[in-house]
C-alpha cells in the first residue's frame, strides 16, 4: 500500500531579488507530522513554485500552502494548477492572514479555491487531518472529511450540503507554556533552503509565540487567548539550533530572531550571549534581526550591548501621540527610559533607529511631522516612516475598526512579488491606509513628498545627510527645511523644483 503524499508549501516569489527567509513554519508541521505519525506518510517541503510545479505532476493527495498577503495569489496559481493536474487533491491552507472572527473564517471559505483552512497554530491541526484520513487509508482524502462531518482541533471548513461552518476547537498543545513542538532545524527538514545558492534565503529561529501586547495594526494583536499568552520553546533546543544554523551555512548570513518580543524574557540574555559567542567563532553573521520588547529596557540595553555590531538597535515607536495610541491599543516604553536607551546605544558605538507609522487613527499631517520631531530630539539617528498595510487577521483590517475612524485603503503592486509560473501570471498587492477621519487623501500626498524628501537627505551619507547637518549648525531645523522644499513654489522662482513637484 502507498503512503499518502503530502506537499507543504510556504512560496515566495523569485522571478526577482527580495529577502525571504527558510520555510521553517511548514517546517515545524512536517516535524510534527513525523513526531505523530511516522513514516506513515511521504512528506515534502517547497519554498519555490517552480520546484512544486514540477512534484504536482506526482499527483500528492495533499496541498498544504501558508497564507500571507505576499503570496496569496501565487497560491491561487498553484492550486490551479494541481486541480487541473489531479481534480480530487485536498487543498488546505494556514496561516495568519484570515480575519479571526468565525464569519471572517467562513467568508474566506467562500471566496478562496481551498477546501479547509487550519486557524492559529498549524502544527497540530494539520496533524489532526492527516491522522484521521491515516485512519481510513486508503481513500479519497476530500471525500473522507467531508463525508464524515468531524470537527478537527484549529480547522475550518463548509459542510458540503449546508455551507455552514465547522471549526474545532483549540488543540490541548495551545493551552500548554511549553511548546512541544521538535526542531525542524535539528531534524534536518531545512537543510536544502539554508544553503540555497540560486536564492538566498535567510535563515530564522523562534525561541517563543505569543504577545502580551494588542496593538490594531498587527496580525499578532488579537486579543484571543492564544495569540496573548507568551509560550516558550526548549531553551537547550532554541541553543542548538542557532549552534546548528551558524556552522552548518556555508555563505555570510543575516540570522532573524522571530520573536514578537525578544527581551521580554530574562533567558533572551543567555540567547544573545550564545549568537555573540557564535559570531564571533564562525565570523559569518552580517546581522541578527529581532524586535526588541518594549517594556523590558534593561534586558534590551543589556541585549543590544552583547550583540554589538552585529545588531542595528531598532525600537519601534509608531507614534508619539498618546490619543492615537489609545485608538490602536498600544503602549509605548517611558520616553525617560527610552532616551537612556538611546544614549546608552550611542555610547556603544551605535546609531539607533525607531519606525513611524504614517496615518495612525487620530493622526493628523501636523502631528506625523510631529513625531519624526520628536525622534530625532529624543536621539535616535534615523527614522523608518512606513505606510500602514492593511493586514488580514489585525484588528485594523476588519470593517468595524475602518467605520468608526473613516479609514480608506488603496491597493499597490508588492515589490519583486509578481512572476509567471506555468504558465499563469502573478501579481501580489497591499492594501495600504490613504484617508482617515483626520488625515485627508491629500494630506497623505503631501507627507509622501515629505518623507521621500526625508528619506533623501537622512539615509545618503554623501549626499543629503552632510547638508542636513550643515544647515543645523547655523540654526535652521531640519524638518523646517524638509517642510520648506516640500511645498510647491512659485514656477517663476523655483522652476525646476515646481515641476518635479508636479510629476511627483
Amino acid at each position: 500500500m502507498r503512503k499518502l503524499r503530502i506537499l507543504l508549501a510556504d512560496l515566495a516569489h523569485n522571478r526577482h531579488p527580495y529577502d525571504y527567509t527558510v520555510p521553517i513554519n511548514v517546517g515545524y508541521i512536517a516535524a510534527r507530522l513525523k513526531q505523530r505519525v511516522g513514516n506513515a506518510v511521504e512528506c515534502n517541503l517547497f519554498k519555490f513554485p517552480d520546484d512544486l510545479i514540477a512534484t504536482l505532476k506526482n499527483l500528492p493527495d495533499i496541498l498544504a500552502l501558508s497564507n500571507y498577503d505576499w503570496n496569496i495569489n501565487l497560491n491561487r496559481a498553484m492550486i490551479k494548477i494541481a486541480r487541473e493536474i489531479n481534480p480530487n487533491i485536498l487543498v488546505i491552507m494556514g496561516g495568519p492572514g484570515i480575519r479571526k472572527s468565525q464569519e471572517g473564517i467562513k467568508q474566506f471559505l467562500v471566496t478562496h479555491p481551498i477546501d479547509m483552512y487550519v486557524v492559529n497554530e498549524g502544527e497540530d491541526g494539520f496533524c489532526s487531518i492527516v491522522e484521521y484520513i491515516l485512519s481510513k487509508w486508503p481513500c479519497n482524502p476530500k471525500k473522507t472529511i467531508f463525508g464524515g462531518g468531524i470537527r478537527l482541533p484549529n480547522t475550518a471548513y463548509l459542510e458540503n450540503e449546508t455551507r455552514q461552518l465547522v471549526l474545532g476547537g483549540l488543540p490541548d498543545s495551545a493551552k500548554e507554556k511549553n511548546i512541544p513542538f521538535p526542531s525542524p532545524w535539528l531534524s534536518g527538514l531545512l537543510d536544502p533552503f539554508l544553503n540555497q545558492s540560486t536564492f538566498r534565503l535567510t535563515p530564522l529561529v523562534e525561541t517563543n509565540r505569543g504577545c502580551p501586547y494588542h496593538c490594531a495594526f498587527c496580525e499578532r494583536g488579537s486579543n484571543d487567548k492564544v495569540s496573548s499568552n507568551l509560550r516558550i520553546f526548549d531553551f537547550d533546543m532554541v541553543i542548538e539550533e542557532l549552534r546548528y544554523v551558524v556552522k552548518k551555512a556555508d555563505h555570510i548570513i543575516k540570522l532573524y530572531i522571530s520573536d514578537a518580543n525578544f527581551g521580554i524574557l530574562p533567558r533572551d540574555v543567555a540567547i544573545a550571549e550564545e549568537i555573540r559567542r557564535l559570531s564571533d567563532k564562525y565570523n559569518n553573521i552580517t546581522r541578527v534581526i529581532i524586535n526588541n520588547a518594549k517594556n523590558t529596557i534593561k534586558r534590551t540595553v543589556a541585549i543590544t550591548n552583547i550583540l554589538g555590531n552585529i545588531s542595528v538597535p531598532d525600537f519601534p515607536v509608531q507614534t508619539f501621540n498618546k490619543k492615537v495610541l489609545e485608538n490602536v491599543d498600544r503602549k509605548n516604553i517611558d520616553l525617560d527610559l527610552l532616551a537612556q536607551y538611546i544614549v546608552t546605544a550611542k555610547s556603544n558605538g551605535h546609531e539607533p533607529y525607531t519606525d513611524l507609522l504614517l496615518g495612525l487613527p487620530g493622526e493628523t499631517k501636523e502631528s506625523q511631522i510631529d513625531n519624526i520631531r520628536k525622534a530625532y530630539d529624543i536621539g535616535f539617528y534615523n527614522v523608518q516612516l512606513g505606510d500602514i498595510r492593511l493586514f488580514p487577521g489585525s484588528p485594523m483590517e476588519e470593517d468595524d475598526y475602518k467605520n468608526k475612524h473613516g479609514i480608506m485603503s488603496r491597493f499597490r503592486v508588492i515589490p519583486s512579488a509578481y512572476g509567471e509560473y506555468g504558465g499563469v501570471k502573478v501579481i501580489e498587492y497591499e492594501e495600504c491606509i490613504r484617508k482617515t477621519n483626520t488625515m485627508s487623501e491629500d494630506d497623505f500626498l503631501d507627507l509622501r513628498l515629505f518623507v521621500a524628501h526625508e528619506y533623501l537627505l537622512n539615509y545618503f551619507e554623501l549626499g543629503g545627510r552632510p547638508l542636513v547637518e550643515f544647515s543645523h549648525k547655523y540654526g535652521f531645523d531640519r524638518l523646517d527645511l524638509i517642510a520648506s522644499m516640500s511645498r510647491k513654489p512659485s514656477e517663476n522662482d523655483y522652476p525646476l523644483l515646481s515641476e518635479y513637484i508636479d510629476k511627483y
